[in-house]
């Protein structure tokens, strides 16, 4: 290995991965980059793409859910960069296994489940003498960010929401079926999600329509979905009244999301199934959520959260390869 830091980044030939591989190789400091990624052949293009960089850069192919293989890669290593998704799979094993080697670790996680189990891990990685930063990306990440900026302003905090466009105008409304996003996606529409309700974190089902009223006069809705926000900020914040993760939506949208939720819910469908359908909906799913399109009227929110980062968007070319 060369003089410096020694990065791996886990899923380094993905979309988000082989963005942090870019910026680390040109970093100050950093000796080696390792892409370490399930895709060997993308690991390799990325590694002769960026033979000229200032680290040097080697790819290894990797299986995440080989604990051994992983720890041995993980002992050469200074720091992990972990954008293996969907989190809720993959995120907790990666930690623990960065925590039981002494590898300093940082992640995009955007599942609220690992989320919480990995805040948890927060003694074990202080007894390691690591330092482990869980959520940096778009959301959250930046979101967490520029609500910290927002909350530096004021005397107090009632209400707080983060939120992304998913098929607002202007949006590219296609969809990567199948990837890691789009089963994260299907995931965090399910079952029960954490929001803040009264500065209390409670559980309560999705996609639920929050009225908003922005600066401006500028009014919508927008739809309640699962996220590691509403728990970070009920840490760090403390919000008085309600806090949760939002989609910027259209109600056609949401109407279809709603079947699939109910069905994702009743063992109808899995998440890989249903994350399928986000690009190919079944006529049936369609004719079921036709009475819901009619019944959802509320206006959509014209100003929306932007995060800065296309990495915030489910769409196809925002987040495809994050399941590397």
């Amino acid at each position: 290995m060369a003089d410096g830091i020694t990065v791996v980044a886990l899923g380094g030939a993905g979309a988000m991965g082989s963005a942090a591989v870019r910026l680390a190789a040109t970093l100050p400091g950093i000796g080696s980059v390792v892409v370490a990624d399930r895709d060997i052949d993308a690991a390799n293009r990325l590694s002769v793409d960026l033979a000229q960089a200032s680290a040097q850069v080697e790819a290894r192919s990797i299986d995440v859910t080989d604990g051994r293989t992983l720890r041995e890669l993980l002992d050469d290593a200074d720091v992990i960069i972990n954008t293996v998704g969907p989190f809720f799979r993959f995120g907790v094993g990666i930690l623990q296994a960065a925590i039981e080697t002494g590898t300093h670790y940082l992640d995009i996680c955007d599942d609220w489940e690992p989320a919480v189990d990995m805040l948890e891990l927060n003694c074990a990685a202080r007894e390691a003498g690591i330092c482990a930063v869980v959520g940096m990306g778009a959301s959250p990440g930046m979101s967490n960010l520029l609500a910290a900026m927002a909350v530096s302003r004021l005397d107090v905090v009632d209400d707080l929401y983060t939120a992304w466009p998913v098929d607002v105008e202007g949006e590219d409304e296609s969809v990567d079926t199948l990837s890691a996003a789009a089963v994260h996606w299907m995931q965090q529409i399910s079952g029960k999600v954490p929001v803040v309700r009264a500065g209390r974190i409670v559980k309560e089902a999705p996609l639920r329509s929050i009225a908003l009223e922005l600066p401006g006069g500028r009014r919508g809705n927008a739809y309640v979905v699962g996220h590691p926000e509403p728990v970070m900020f009920h840490r760090t914040f403390r919000p008085s009244g309600h806090s949760a993760n939002l989609m910027v939506i259209t109600p056609e949208t949401v109407a279809f999301l709603d079947v699939l939720r109910s069905d994702i819910d009743k063992g109808r469908i899995d998440l890989d199934s249903a994350a399928e359908e986000l690009g190919k909906p079944s006529l049936s799913r369609m004719i079921r959520a036709a009475p819901r399109m009619l019944a959802r009227r509320p206006r959509i929110l014209a100003v929306v959260l932007r995060l800065g980062h296309r990495g915030a968007r489910w769409t196809k070319d925002a987040r495809r390869g994050t399941d590397r």
